[in-house]
């Protein structure tokens, strides 16, 4: 004889009935949770943002009078902010540290946000990536104490000696991490290296070299002691707007950055902050 299976299973049948229903209104009330809009974390009162303490002209840089460095933040990457966060009417704050510190303050989310970095695969595991609001052509530096290293392609870079920057990403040069000596923190103690012999190259932004002498501060692209040559081959680098993954409402701000990266702000801007420093 066949027995129904919750008698099987020594269940008797209206518990066994009761647990059907039991499960079946839970499995509905799983779906009509899927389905219902998850709320949103709201935005702080302040958004917290930290900036490399080393200037980066002409997108984050201090604003000159009568040739000295006042404490007002002015370029590319500041109007950008301003347009995206005055848009949506939100409060925001910049801190200055090292390169290194914000993006440790950052990840770890002691910041929402740092500014002005290039994308590498590790960084998008600890942060949430903007879209790319403007791009940079790489160069090199080289003593003219020295031959000229031999340079016809990227991929040349991997057979010389590399100074660069602590914290800063070189992948994008077509050399790894190990391959570049980043004891330096500044680029003025890269070049010192350069100049001393310890390494044949510094890479570096040619945008950002133009705009330090724009600005009155040491121009390695007219040096006695440099010489400079565009990488061969090398695409342009994008920099985009580091959020760290460690805030309730990342994805809000990340959504924020986004809206208000576009072709027409980005254009607009170019315009106004980039083309006076790097046209000749």
């Amino acid at each position: 004889m066949a027995y129904p299976s919750s008698l099987q299973a020594g269940i008797p049948p209206e518990s066994a009935r009761m647990a059907v229903l039991k499960l079946a209104a839970s499995s509905l009330g799983l779906l009509l949770a899927c389905a219902m809009p998850q709320a949103q974390a709201q935005l702080p009162a302040t958004i917290k943002i930290c900036v490399d303490v080393e200037e980066w002209p002409p997108f984050f840089y201090y604003q000159r009078q009568n040739g000295q460095a006042t404490a007002r933040n002015i370029g590319y990457t500041v109007d950008y902010l301003q347009a995206i966060f005055g848009a949506a009417r939100q409060n925001y704050s910049i801190t200055r540290k090292s390169w290194v510190r914000c993006l440790a303050d950052a990840k770890s989310g002691l910041f929402d946000m740092t500014l002005d970095g290039v994308n590498t695969p590790e960084r998008e595991q600890a942060y949430w990536i903007s879209k790319p609001y403007y791009y940079t052509t790489g160069i090199y530096f080289f003593a003219r104490a020295r031959p000229q290293p031999r340079v016809n392609a990227m991929g040349d870079l991997k057979k010389l000696r590399i100074c660069g920057q602590r914290g800063y990403a070189y992948k994008r040069f077509g050399v790894e991490p190990s391959e570049v000596d980043t004891t330096a923190y500044t680029l003025a103690a890269a070049m010192a290296q350069l100049k001393a012999g310890h390494c044949d190259v510094v890479p570096e932004e040619k945008e950002v070299a133009i705009g330090m002498a724009k600005i009155g501060m040491t121009n390695y692209l007219d040096h006695p002691d440099f010489d400079y040559r565009e990488v061969p081959g090398m695409p342009v680098s994008h920099y985009h707007m580091f959020v760290s993954r460690k805030l309730p409402y990342a994805q809000e701000l990340l959504k924020l950055l986004d809206s208000g990266i576009n072709e027409e702000t980005s254009a607009r801007l170019r315009k106004q902050d980039l083309d006076p420093v790097l046209t000749p």
